[in-house]
Formats: C-alpha cells, sequence, structure tokens
C-alpha cells in the first residue's frame, strides 16, 4: 500500500468521524472521550485505506463513511450505555432497605433510559444521514481537487519549461570582426640576387 493511498486514508477517516461526532452530538447525545475518537479513527483509518482506490469512486466513500458513522455510535454507546454496577447498586445493609430498591432501581431505570437515546431512531437517522453527507462531500470534493490539478498542469508544463530554456543569440545580431589588413606602400629593402630578366636579353 503506497504513502499516497494511505494519507487518502487517513483524511477520509477524519472527516467521517468528525462529521459523526457532530451529528452524534446535535442529536442529543453526549460529548465523546478521546479514546471514543481515536478508536473509530483508527478502524475507519484501516478500513478506507483498503477501499480506496487510484480514482475517486462514490461507493467506497460510502462505505468507508458508514463504518465510521457505526463504529463511533457502537464504540460510544458501549462505553456510555452502562455504568459499573458498584456506582449504580448499593451495598451492605442499604441494599435490603425501601431506599436502597428505589435507588437501584432509579440508577437501572437511567441506564436504560440514557441507553435508548444513545440508540434512538433520531440518533440512527443522524448517523445516516452524516453518512451520506460525508461520502458526497468526499467524492466531490477529490473530483474537484482532480479536475483543477488537471486543468492547471499545463501551465505548470510551461513555467517549467519557460524557466528551464537554454539562452541561445539572436539571429540578426551581427558578431563584429576585425577588417582585414591591406598592405600598402612597402619597402623591399633587399632583393634576392639573380632576379631579373636574362642577360642575353640585355645584351642583344
Amino acid at each position: 500500500m503506497d504513502g499516497v493511498r494511505i494519507l487518502r486514508g487517513l483524511a477520509v477517516a477524519a472527516f467521517a468521524v468528525l462529521v459523526a461526532l457532530t451529528a452524534h452530538v446535535l442529536a442529543g447525545g453526549s460529548m465523546a472521550s478521546p479514546l471514543g475518537v481515536v478508536l473509530p479513527l483508527l478502524l475507519t483509518w484501516v478500513l478506507a485505506s483498503a477501499l480506496i482506490g487510484p480514482r475517486p469512486r462514490l461507493v467506497p466513500a460510502m462505505l468507508a463513511a458508514s463504518a465510521a458513522q457505526g463504529l463511533f455510535h457502537l464504540t460510544f454507546s458501549l462505553g456510555t450505555a452502562s455504568p459499573s454496577a458498584a456506582q449504580q447498586t448499593p451495598s451492605g445493609h442499604a441494599a435490603h432497605t425501601a431506599a436502597g430498591i428505589r435507588a437501584a432501581l432509579d440508577a437501572a431505570g437511567a441506564s436504560h433510559t440514557a441507553h435508548q437515546v444513545e440508540s434512538s431512531a433520531p440518533m440512527l437517522l443522524a448517523h445516516v444521514a452524516a453518512a451520506c453527507i460525508t461520502a458526497a462531500a468526499l467524492h466531490h470534493g477529490e473530483v474537484l481537487l482532480r479536475t483543477a490539478a488537471r486543468l492547471t498542469r499545463p501551465f505548470a508544463v510551461l513555467r517549467l519549461l519557460r524557466a528551464w530554456r537554454p539562452v541561445t543569440p539572436d539571429a540578426g545580431a551581427t558578431i563584429p570582426t576585425a577588417p582585414p589588413v591591406m598592405l600598402t606602400g612597402a619597402l623591399l629593402v633587399r632583393t634576392r640576387p639573380g632576379r631579373g630578366p636574362p642577360a642575353v636579353l640585355l645584351t642583344a
């Protein structure tokens, strides 16, 4: 698995968990603990990195978003659905009194009510809507980014070509040259002996 795919999976998981947390709180749920956020983030990251392909597709984005919503709701509900028995049930002689029994029933009823709030229909609808919104936003956002990169790629190539273009001299420019040296009026100081017309011609 390449690094780009892992980074894309992390981006998908982070956005999906953020939307899931927002939908959970807006639907009436309480704020999640750090572990309740980190655990769904890690699981969704692994799933999203395995699902996404080289090109943006709606189905993998929908699966990753749905997994983030389900994992977040499940881990949060399991972590806050029922308090521990030591905190709910009175111990010792108080458990046999009417006040102790009533306190135990009230604690059990509060726990059951909290679990119903966490698993109510508005909560589930909020998670489903958040999954759809997350998938659509991720898919269309990646498509827009790829389109923008494809449109601006030729301009980037042209800028690189202009930056690396070699410097050539202008075709119309003339290179100055030294004028030819003409020897005029030179005086021959010494001549070679034996030069001249033949002696026969001179005596004729």
